[in-house]
């Protein structure tokens, strides 16, 4: 196995953007440009060695600098937001009428810095189970690329609440330029699954897309995901061949 620093030999420098809630990081060598996704782990290189938080694996660091891209093929889905069938999923909502569980917004709750924690807690721990999902976000690191960022609307965060517990969520942002919103993430704690509080949060997400004028509700998931996939396609999403188009030109 070569050293780090053999390795780093072949990397000049780094350019490091942000994508949704994954970190790009491209290594620029001296005759070829790979890239490699680590969320949400920034992964510096030196010439003295490559610097991270949470290491790669030496077969994927290779591959990057072989020019390979590792990234997973994200399953990428959309809904024709306008010819959603809200009716059908009616029952799922009144189901929660008489329960303990109620729903409500950020934005009726107040997007306060507490209310934000909040948040930031609910969707950390229910981002753990995500698959290869790496380490969260720190809170500060949240706040700028999810809560600051121009897309997003506090009125596109759902919330199940069970007496002072966040139980679930959904966040939806909107993309006016491009005419859709994204599902952004939609998580229920362990203790409060199998009641269909994510098909009734994911059904909220859609009706928010709506009352904004967006056409197209996108999504994407990693392709192992597959209960989250399942419920997307029981809502009506269908494959988004247009972004699947666009990310292998990429």
């Amino acid at each position: 196995m070569p050293s780090l620093s053999a390795l780093a030999a072949h990397v000049t420098d780094t350019a490091v953007v942000h994508y949704t809630n994954w970190t790009v990081v491209h290594y620029r060598r001296r005759k070829a440009q790979a890239c490699l996704d680590v969320a949400p782990i920034i992964v510096g290189c030196s010439r003295s060695g490559i610097l991270n938080r949470e290491a790669p694996s030496w077969s994927t660091v290779i591959l990057v600098l072989m020019g390979a891209d590792p990234r997973p093929s994200w399953t990428r889905l959309k809904l024709d937001v306008d010819a959603f069938e809200r009716n059908q999923f009616e029952p799922v909502l009144r189901r929660f009428e008489t329960s303990r569980v109620r729903f409500t917004t950020l934005s009726k709750l107040g997007d306060t810095p507490a209310a934000r924690r909040s948040l930031y807690e609910l969707n950390k721990t229910c981002s753990a189970d995500i698959p290869e999902r790496g380490a969260f976000y720190t809170f500060d690191e949240y706040v700028d690329q999810r809560l600051n960022a121009a897309p997003y609307d506090p009125r596109g965060v759902a919330l199940a609440l069970d007496g002072d517990v966040w139980a679930g969520m959904t966040m939806t942002s909107l993309h006016r330029a491009q005419d859709h919103a994204f599902s952004e993430m939609t998580g229920i704690l362990r203790s409060h699954r199998r009641q269909g509080l994510s098909l009734a949060l994911k059904v909220l997400a859609i009706d928010f897309a709506r009352t904004s004028g967006m056409r197209w509700l996108r999504t994407f998931h990693h392709p192992t995901n597959f209960a989250a996939i399942a419920m997307n396609r029981r809502l009506g999403f269908v494959d988004d061949l247009d972004e699947l188009a666009a990310e292998r030109l990429h």
